[in-house]
């Protein structure tokens, strides 16, 4: 009798939760309104009635699928997990933020009465009750015992490279020479003297394109050139991420997850739009994994010789130069597990690391101006104030003193600032007058306003970095054109084919963008949630130092967050190109064998 109304308590229990859930996932983000009768019980209900979409027979098969869910759940576990929970609700969160970002561009549906704050805790509820049973069955996946099968490949880093690299061949083929971004195109101008050299451009990675365009021009074509640019970098792209997962391969990582890796890389339009992608960003994300993946079998030994210690230096060198975010986001990392070391073993990785930072550094400080190549401006460091700012004036001009405005003025045309975008700065970074001494008053007035008004600070931060944490922001930013920048064509690049190849490649890049679950693969978020999810399963194993490995990706989603753009999936792709090695990780240090 007591099983029975136990069973009865869950099932019941089981179909509330789903429901919570559906309604959570229903909701209308707009602020509710309804009947004004007078009488607070019907003003309410009339209230949550308008406050939900309907579909019925879409509704009744998510809620059937919501209910085994949750039942599935409740019959594994008497209790919830502590710390799965406040990933849980955390995840929450989260996803309502972003829900607001993307659909109101303002966080009002969450607090503005106290009607919404309860419609708000209530889709809180329903989403943490969507995440939990989910992360419990991620979790429950990670425990099942495994073995690494009969089926075994001699050479995997071969296997994986010819086949990613074949699956990328067509889409540099017929895209020939390459498709080119705006950052590209200033990139290859400064090479060829129409603009003057500047650090805000990675000078390392405009030498490989200038260089590759040169020695194409000596061959007799400068779309040669261009081509075997994106040739080197897909090269080098399905050698290296071919290497990260063959590293776990040899760690006894299933055949079959090997395999799904590898068409992650290999089968989806997204790699194989960077694959085509004139552009800095696929570079660097390569040596960036290429970094983790020499630090992986030091983690995993605790051991690091003279020689693997030249090379992982040698590796963090190359990303710093590719990228000076480098230094933040791989360094760290690397200082940390030099202390996890003894002995010589410690000493090697901190000479190298030590020896990376200085050269990165003096390159930095010294050679660049010895080399006559100016300076980034200071503005690429300040995209949130700066959209605060804007979202302030925009918001309370009537409140902006005289004072507050000639301060403002003397950093930001303040004419100017009615071109906030509130998902990209570059429209206020462009108003900067390069003036560094007048940051000082600037920024005691942006400290005066953030107390009168700190929510539109926090809702200008959101805004700007809402798709690194959220799912609700899909961008797959390598595209692909069929028209190029007239400049181009004064250096000589012009395209081959017709429109019908390129617009073919573009309608699968588009289909990933558009269809339904797939489109998730294309957004930043996702794969910060699963870097969640590997810190959480790690954590409770007891892995503290195997966790090192997510450090570096953790502080690419921390610049990401600073950068002018939200959701952009070059700025995370180092990130992105590291996750089914961070997966993988995570799976053999916390598996069960059989």
């Amino acid at each position: 009798m007591k099983e029975t109304s136990g069973s009865i308590r869950k099932t019941l229990a089981s179909a509330l939760g789903a429901y919570a859930a559906l309604l959570s996932l229903r909701v209308v983000c707009e602020i509710a309104e309804g009947l004004e009768t007078g009488n607070l019980l019907t003003d309410t209900v009339s209230r949550f009635s308008n406050s939900f979409t309907h579909d019925g027979l879409a509704d009744l098969i998510l809620f059937g699928a919501l209910f085994l869910l949750l039942r599935k759940t409740a019959g594994r576990e008497a209790r919830p997990d502590g710390r799965t929970l406040a990933l849980a609700v955390f995840l929450a969160a989260l996803s309502l933020v972003g829900m607001c970002c993307r659909e109101m561009g303002k966080l009002a549906f969450l607090y503005a009465d106290s009607y919404q704050l309860c419609l708000s805790l209530l889709c809180l509820l329903g989403r943490t009750l969507l995440f939990y049973p989910l992360l419990r069955l991620g979790e429950a996946a990670m425990d099942r015992p495994f073995s690494a099968g009969s089926r075994q490949l001699r050479r995997p880093v071969l296997i994986g490279t010819l086949v990613i690299f074949l699956c990328w061949l067509p889409w540099l083929l017929c895209n020939y020479p390459a498709s080119f971004c705006p950052d590209a195109t200033h990139q290859l101008s400064q090479w060829a003297g129409f603009t003057p050299w500047t650090a805000h451009h990675p000078p390392l990675s405009t030498l490989l394109m200038g260089l590759c365009c040169s020695l194409g021009r000596a061959v007799g074509s400068v779309n040669f050139g261009c081509f075997l640019y994106v040739l080197l970098q897909s090269v080098c792209g399905a050698l290296v991420f071919s290497y990260s997962i063959g590293l776990l391969y040899r760690e006894g990582l299933p055949f079959r997850l090997w395999l799904l890796m590898l068409l992650f890389f290999a089968a989806t339009p997204f790699w194989g739009s960077f694959a085509q992608w004139f552009e800095k960003d696929l570079v660097y994300a390569e040596c960036f994994t290429l970094t983790l993946s020499l630090a992986l079998p030091v983690l995993r030994d605790r051991r690091c010789s003279a020689g693997a210690a030249l090379r992982l230096g040698g590796a963090a060198f190359l990303s710093l130069l590719l990228r000076k975010t480098g230094l933040y986001e791989l360094c760290p990392a690397l200082l940390l597990l030099a202390l996890t070391l003894r002995g010589r073993d410690r000493r090697n990785l901190l000479a190298a690391v030590c020896a990376v930072v200085l050269l990165a550094v003096g390159t930095e400080r010294a050679l660049y101006p010895a080399l006559g190549i100016e300076a980034g401006s200071a503005r690429e460091a300040l995209s949130i104030p700066f959209q605060q700012t804007a979202r302030y004036v925009c918001t309370y001009p009537d409140e902006v003193t005289e004072e507050e405005r000639l301060a403002i003025d003397a950093v930001l045309d303040y004419e100017k600032l009615g071109a906030y975008n509130p998902i990209i700065s570059d429209p206020v970074k462009a108003t900067y007058r390069e003036d560094a001494s007048a940051l000082g008053p600037y920024f005691a007035v942006w400290l005066r306003m953030l107390f009168k008004h700190p929510l539109c600070y926090f809702e200008a931060g959101f805004m700007n970095s809402y798709g690194y944490y959220t799912t609700d922001y899909v961008a797959l930013d390598a595209y692909l054109l069929t028209q190029y920048d007239p400049l181009l064509g004064e250096m000589g690049i012009h395209r081959v084919f017709g429109d019908f190849p390129t617009r073919f490649f573009d309608s699968l890049r588009q289909c990933m963008i558009e269809f339904p679950a797939i489109q998730l693969l294309c957004t930043a978020g996702l794969y910060t949630w699963v870097l969640l999810f590997c810190l959480l399963r790690l954590g409770k194993c007891g892995k503290r130092a195997e966790m090192l490995l997510l450090l570096p990706s953790f502080m690419n989603v921390l610049v990401c967050i600073a950068s002018p753009l939200t959701g952009s999936t070059r700025y995370a792709l180092p990130m992105i190109a590291v996750t089914p090695m961070l997966l993988g990780w995570t799976l053999l240090q916390t598996r069960r064998t059989r």
